[in-house]
């Protein structure tokens, strides 16, 4: 929670529908902590680094809520979370395909999606309060 000390930067991480200013309660129910299981990434000495989420979307896995701690970006941190997240939802959810949203004005992580082999695609639901937001897919790698 403290990783989003503002509205523009949970907004930017959470989308558009998360409470701010947030409490515990609200948090966990926006982030649905206790309805889709959450990963995380854990230092050695406990401190979180990274977390996200899959979960069946559209006839893939869809990645949701990434987040890097902020003095832990730019480490490669987020490219470990990414690859761990569709490697296990590949394991236990069987989609030939990820996708995920980010809002087109992060560049950065539009960049490392970019390089771990994700692109536009046109969203195939009907969509309300995307505007402004890229939706990305990649297809599992064959091994």
């Amino acid at each position: 929670m403290r990783w989003f000390p503002d509205s523009a930067s949970l907004r930017q991480w959470g989308g558009p529908d998360f409470r701010f200013p947030f409490t515990e309660e609200t948090f966990r129910k926006d982030v649905r902590l206790d309805d889709v299981p959450a990963w995380e990434i854990v230092s050695t000495d406990g401190a979180l680094l990274a977390f996200g989420r899959y979960y069946p979307r559209s006839g893939r896995c869809h990645l949701a809520f990434l987040a890097v701690a902020p003095d832990m970006r730019g480490r490669g941190v987020g490219l470990k979370l990414v690859e761990e997240l569709c490697t296990e939802g590949a394991r236990t959810l069987s989609f030939d395909e990820y996708s995920l949203f980010v809002w087109q004005d992060n560049a950065v992580a539009v960049g490392l999606y970019r390089k771990l082999g994700f692109v536009e695609a046109p969203y195939p639901e009907p969509s309300s309060g995307l505007t402004g937001m890229v939706y990305m897919i990649r297809r599992r790698a064959a091994h």
